[in-house]
């Protein structure tokens, strides 16, 4: 047998169960703002009750009963995302400029759900270029898919 065993990365919902067995319930969390946190921490359950713990923080230092979607937007944001994205990143990009940029695309993605490459650009105000090389990218490290839409443009979505 191999000494090295590879986990593979968990589904959001996955992890949903995981932390609903465990504490019997998604109290102090809606199921949508728990959700959110499990597809944010891209299948690594370390980094999963990282954010659990940063959002029940600041809930508790602001007196707060449960922690919303914006709660969670607002604490597990782009500054702590490409903190965690960093290794990963590394690899990838070798420019911290991209790493950012890929920070930005891959929020973007999730508030969209899906987009084309021009509009990301737009939005985010990069060259239409720069954001096809970011997407091939991404999209070869598995973070987004690509598919044709109707008109032939590539729709981006976060994986």
């Amino acid at each position: 047998m191999d000494p090295l065993l590879e986990l593979n990365p968990l589904k959001p919902e996955e992890m949903l169960e995981a932390y609903k067995m465990i504490v019997g319930s998604y109290t102090p969390f809606d199921e949508q703002s728990l959700s959110l946190m499990a597809q944010l921490s891209r299948g690594i359950f370390r980094r999963f009750m990282r954010y659990i713990r940063l959002t029940v923080a600041d809930m508790l230092l602001k007196g707060k009963g449960i922690v919303s979607v914006d709660d969670v937007k607002t604490i597990i944001n782009d500054d702590v995302l490409m903190k965690d994205a960093e290794l990963e990143f590394m690899e990838m990009f070798r420019n911290e400029a991209h790493k950012q940029q890929a920070t930005k695309t891959l929020s973007f993605l999730r508030e969209q759900k899906e987009a084309n490459q021009k509009t990301i650009a737009e939005a985010l105000g990069f060259a239409e270029a720069a954001v096809s090389r970011l997407v091939n990218t991404l999209e070869d490290h598995g973070y987004v898919r690509r598919h044709r839409g109707e008109h032939g443009e590539w729709l981006v979505s976060a994986d």
